[in-house]
């Protein structure tokens, strides 16, 4: 027994002066965070803004394009990349493909890229209405 609580009180003086030589040292973070001004415009002009398409009707496995231009006024040149999601209704996602023709594309400052949108109906049981959000981005 005097063996043990010898034991325990070495590990207390040991975890003692563990805690007594740490130190802590912190950086302060400061900076600015700049936005790349990607955006997306319904004409070659870049005057007005593509805030939604109107697919129409698309029947089971046809596919139709939409046309819109990517802007940047950032000066950097910026690689291009597309993501959608946000169905509704959710299942919507598992029948609809959208892809572009500018994936990987580098967009030069102040010159407008002509992007394709291109979205697929795949298999469907029942005619749906659907909404869904397109996000496109520009990576340094």
């Amino acid at each position: 027994m005097k063996r043990l609580l010898f034991l325990i009180a070495i590990v207390l003086l040991i975890s003692l002066v563990s805690a007594l030589l740490l130190s802590l040292y912190v950086i302060r973070n400061t900076g600015n965070i700049g936005t790349v001004n990607v955006q997306v415009f319904a004409d070659e002009a870049c005057t007005v803004p593509l805030v939604e398409i109107d697919w129409g009707t698309i029947y089971v496995g046809q596919s139709k394009s939409n046309i819109g231009y990517v802007w940047c006024d950032s000066p950097e040149l910026l690689t291009l990349s597309m993501t959608y999601g946000n169905f509704t209704p959710a299942e919507a996602g598992d029948i609809l493909t959208l892809t572009w023709n500018l994936e990987n594309a580098t967009l030069q400052p102040r010159t407008p890229l002509q992007a394709v949108f291109t979205l697929a109906v795949g298999n469907a049981t029942s005619n749906m209405n659907f909404t869904f959000d397109i996000l496109v981005m520009g990576s340094a």
